[in-house]
């Protein structure tokens, strides 16, 4: 049951950074 959790946990934060990280880069993008 841990080991679920952790995997799920794991996940939601490296779809976070994903789309943490899409946003930085358009955000770059609108600035050029």
């Amino acid at each position: 049951m841990v080991m679920v959790l952790a995997a799920f946990g794991i996940t939601l934060v490296v779809c976070a950074l994903t789309y943490w990280i899409m946003e930085l880069v358009d955000k770059k993008q609108e600035t050029k």
